[in-house]
């Protein structure tokens, strides 16, 4: 509605007339109230809007708009200096809503709380969209008629006017929900309100590894341990010393929802990450995935990287003993040639009556490289098992 002051004659500077709003049987929130309207210098008229709003009263209402005189400037009030404003309400013929309400619950008998509609609700708009928390599994919405004569239903069910539905169970996902109204002369009009219910679903369905001997190099499976499984959130793999960097490639179980991270970076579903380099040791890096309800769960790769490997297989030391039985007392024997870790093959003889030997090897990379002496594991510096000697020649090897 537009308000207009009129002065008789225009005035050298601006004026402004004092404006009073007085309720009748409206209330003060069906309308805005304005205080002054402005006349510029030079001007006669001057105006001003008050928009009147919508409601779920269902008949008119009114309030008065008044100009009060302005005795500074010497302008005083003409007639008419007031009038009288009906807001009219209640058209039969429309089966519009004034006010939708939606509230979730944990529950269908649980408490409901407020959720709030996209776009803010209009009478003249129909569609509207909500979200709720994975933990609200039930809504109820309270629709309001604009006109009393008006019936409405909520998902199929009639339901009373500013009185809220029963419980509608919601699954993981969008839900569409129509409200229908129907006016006195049974014409019809729809609102959908689409309940999204968010999914914690923060699983992996599928969890790879690859490993390179540089960042940009080309990569290789590498096998976890154990084999993937959703439930499982704990893995081991194991590289050669060379391998220097590792991806890892997870999938997200709920797809377009879920998202992840790889050692806090965020990664594609189903694509590799970046190269990770990888210390000598056991390297232990984290696939975080967050659910759309903010669920988060964690996946822990370890994956071994090893030390350098010695080939070093030499022995440093090597030694001799016979004796006149296996239990009996071992003296030393020589030798020949005297030891050398290049020379590998070496001869000693002994009497009829010396029926066992021993060896003892040393090797050269202690704590890496082990040592048998005839098949037979041996500490390294210790003497071996005794052997039995045959007459003749006995072949015996130090692997």
């Amino acid at each position: 509605m537009r308000v207009t002051a009129t002065l008789s004659s225009a005035l050298a500077s601006n004026v402004s007339i004092g404006v009073r709003s007085t309720n009748g049987t409206a209330e003060d929130d069906d309308y805005n109230k304005i205080s002054s309207i402005t006349i510029a210098a030079g001007e006669t008229t001057g105006s001003r809007t008050i928009f009147t709003l919508d409601d779920c009263d269902p008949y008119d209402e009114t309030f008065t708009v008044e100009l009060l005189s302005v005795q500074s400037s010497g302008v005083t009030a003409g007639s008419p200096s007031s009038v009288t404003v009906t807001i009219s309400d209640g058209d039969p013929s429309t089966p519009d809503l004034c006010d939708l309400r939606v509230h979730a619950s944990t529950s269908a008998s649980g408490a409901f709380t407020a959720v709030g509609l996209t776009p803010l609700f209009s009478p003249g708009t129909t569609s509207y969209t909500a979200t709720v928390a994975n933990d609200r599994t039930h809504v109820k919405l309270t629709p309001t008629v604009a006109d009393n004569e008006s019936t409405v239903t909520v998902a199929g069910t009639t339901v009373s006017s500013g009185a809220a539905s029963g419980a509608i169970a919601l699954s993981v996902g969008a839900n569409a929900i129509t409200v229908q109204v129907t006016a006195q002369d049974e014409t019809m009009k729809d609102y959908t309100v689409t309940i999204t219910r968010q999914s914690s679903n923060a699983n992996l369905s599928a969890l790879t590894a690859s490993s390179a001997t540089s960042s940009g190099g080309t990569y290789s499976s590498l096998t976890l341990a154990p084999s993937f499984s959703a439930g499982t959130t704990s893995y081991t793999a194991t590289v050669a010393n060379d391998r220097t960097h590792a991806k890892l490639t997870p999938t997200v179980a709920d797809t377009g929802k879920a998202t992840v991270t790889v050692a806090g970076t965020t990664v594609s579903s189903g694509a590799a990450s970046a190269a990770i380099a990888l210390s000598v040791g056991a390297n232990a890096i984290t696939v975080r995935v967050t659910a759309q309800d903010g669920t988060t769960r964690d996946y822990t790769v370890t994956i071994t990287r090893q030390a350098v490997q010695s080939s070093n297989a030499n022995l440093s030391a090597l030694t001799a003993s016979s004796a006149t039985s296996s239990g009996g007392a071992y003296s030393s024997l020589t030798l020949t040639p005297s030891f050398s870790a290049g020379t590998t093959s070496y001869t000693a003889t002994v009497a009829n009556a010396r029926t066992h030997a021993k060896l003892t090897p040393t090797v050269a990379d202690t704590g890496k490289a082990t040592v048998t002496v005839q098949g037979t594991t041996v500490t390294s510096g210790s003497a071996s098992g005794a052997i039995a000697l045959s007459v003749g020649a006995n072949a015996l090897t130090v692997r």
